[in-house]
């Protein structure tokens, strides 16, 4: 039996083949996989991946206690563990998931068919990320994901064939292209971005990559008369590329002790895959910190940057002994709700998190509004003219699994795309041609435009810039995830559906009667066709059901708990900034700021 690994080599699976998982399928001409050449599943059991996670969890903290003392011995440092949680944590995370996950279908492929044959990567191709984020776009690509399978078929010593490839000529989707457009930062519009960081740096409190948009960045600058200025320099652009490996720091990484097969597989791994930054690179951006900030802040505010921001992680971690306060926010949905080990990774990094309305026990959690959740419409804007749409907004995510939490994962995402025919096909004439879909900005390889122009050949696509102009012509929205979208739609108060299959978009038990709430005022639907059944009741007039008194105090109870928002949230964010750590309000008190 052969196995195909990725779509590196561009193998079809044949009769004596199988492909490892649907990432290997090329959906370019909007046909749908042969399921009988697809390994099954081996997350069909949700109960697993819910496991899984705890275990990665607990042996991330395990692994930080272990690697505190050799990157203090590798780099002639004495920095407590918390610092190398700051530094190497959020890559570490993401990593360990992902080996997970790649062991995981080769194990399974190995107990389904014994010594299967498949073509791997020639270790002289390897490659080395050069920090988190170059990781991260490397985890959804061919190349990479080719590589880590290499890497375990060698160290199960499978049969297997050694062929060449060179990084970024596979065929993943139009993930390079989109890197390159968001990465090429030139001119003026460069130099506003180093002004905006020279502007923030030596100031008390240091914020960058707050999850605002530009508009909100700057009525933050006024209102606050210059105190908060957030920077918006994109600092992995500046940093040198690192081309040698400097082996005999490498090498003492795998001096961890393991106790598993796969533990044995991840030490293995780490010595090659753990980014140059934080080892070869290391030094000389410790040194760029101290030279470029002239004072180290008293607080640092920062939500996506955490993860993918290096001078932020570099800033936070050689501030810590000056008793720097550390603040993180919430920047998406499904954190409150979901299963998401990323949740408590960032509420264990920081000192204060801020939420959209939850709390977290046994952390300072406090209550922030955000500006993206704002009432916008009330009754009279529906019975304008020109509004006969109803936009359906979809999501995507990359082909290969990088967390293992509630979203569909592997085939699973198969038939979250395949709901959506589902779900046209159950609505009724003028309301099926009124239909609008607003799909996510990448395909990641998916093709799910394509996928859904075969199914739907009358489709029309909403090509308008943003969710707001999107709205201008709809009476009425549908959104087919549990993630950020319905939270800002509801929050806006417009007319809104939500399918949320319980099977592939999990809610941990302790909101679950807040969902409950949304369900039974007719909101939010696990199955697509009971959604589109609702939807040709309302259609004619959704002002009356949505603006009556069942749909609204389920929508009020929902936004007060999930998705918070403030016309004076520029104020109160100011107000929390400047309280001291450890120092939240009752949970009686936040409430009140919604």
């Amino acid at each position: 039996m052969k196995i195909i690994l990725t779509r590196l080599f561009g193998e079809s699976a044949g009769e004596k083949s199988l492909y490892l998982g649907p990432w290997c399928v090329d959906y370019s001409a909007g046909q749908p996989a042969d399921v009988r050449r697809i390994l099954a599943n081996p997350w069909a059991d949700r109960e697993k991946v819910d496991q899984a996670a705890e275990e990665c969890f607990a042996y991330y903290l395990r692994l930080i206690k272990e690697l505190t003392p050799i990157f203090n011995r590798i780099h002639g440092v004495n920095k407590e563990d918390r610092y190398w949680k700051i530094l190497v944590g959020p890559w570490l995370l993401r990593f360990l998931h992902t080996a997970y996950d790649r062991y995981i279908h080769i194990a399974a492929a190995r107990e389904a068919y014994g010594e299967f044959e498949s073509a791997c990567l020639q270790p002289e191709d390897y490659l080395t990320p050069q920090n988190t984020l170059d990781f991260n776009y490397r985890v959804f690509d061919d190349f990479y994901n080719h590589q880590l399978f290499t890497r375990i078929v060698r160290h199960m010593d499978l049969p297997h064939s050694l062929r060449s490839a060179v990084a970024g000529t596979t065929n993943s989707g139009n993930e390079t292209e989109y890197i390159k457009r968001k990465e090429r930062l030139r001119g003026l519009k460069k130099l506003l971005k180093w002004a905006s960081f020279r502007m923030a740096a030596n100031r008390r409190t240091y914020l960058c990559d707050v999850y605002l948009s530009r508009r909100d960045i700057r009525d933050m600058i006024v209102q606050s008369k210059g105190a908060l200025w957030p920077s918006q320099y994109t600092w992995e652009n500046s940093y040198p590329r690192i081309y040698h490996k400097d082996e005999l720091k490498r090498s003492e990484l795998s001096r961890i002790p393991w106790r598993n097969d796969f533990e044995e597989l991840f030490v293995s791994l780490l010595a090659d895959e753990i980014p140059a930054l934080y080892l070869e690179g290391y030094a000389s951006a410790c040194q760029r910190i101290h030279g470029e900030i002239r004072r180290m802040p008293d607080r640092i505010f920062s939500s996506i940057g955490w993860f993918f921001n290096e001078h932020l992680k570099f800033l936070a971690a050689e501030s810590l002994q000056n008793g720097v306060h550390l603040i993180g926010s919430q920047h998406g949905g499904g954190y409150g709700s979901g299963r998401i080990p990323v949740e408590r990774q960032e509420l264990d990094l920081v000192d204060t998190y801020c939420t959209w309305g939850w709390h977290a026990h046994g952390y300072d959690t406090r209550v922030l509004p955000s500006p993206r959740l704002q009432e916008q419409f009330r009754r009279e804007h529906l019975a304008e003219a020109g509004r006969p749409d109803i936009l359906f907004v979809g999501t995507n995510h990359p082909r290969y699994t990088y967390y293992l939490y509630s979203v569909p994962l592997n085939s699973q995402f198969d038939d979250y795309i395949g709901q959506r025919a589902d779900f046209y096909r159950a609505l009724e004439g003028t309301a099926q041609a009124a239909v609008r879909w607003r799909l996510y900005m990448r395909h990641y390889g998916r093709f799910d435009r394509q996928r859904l122009a075969a199914d739907i050949p009358e489709a029309r696509f909403d090509e308008a810039p943003s969710m707001e102009a999107a709205l201008k012509t709809a009476r009425l929205a549908v959104v087919d995830h549990l993630m950020t979208s319905y939270h800002e739609l509801l929050a806006m108060n417009f007319p809104t559906i939500v399918i949320g299959n319980d099977r592939l978009w999990e809610v941990r038990e302790g909101v679950r009667e807040l969902y409950e709430t949304l369900q039974e005022a007719g909101i939010l639907f696990s199955d697509p066709r009971k959604a589109a059944e609702h939807i040709n009741k309302v259609y004619h007039d959704p002002a009356a059901w949505w603006f009556g008194p069942e749909a609204q105090a389920a929508r009020g109870a929902f936004c007060r708990q999930m998705a918070c928002g403030s016309p004076h949230w520029c104020s109160l964010w100011q107000q929390m900034i400047a309280q001291p750590r450890r120092a939240a309000k009752s949970e009686g008190e936040l409430s009140r700021v919604c």
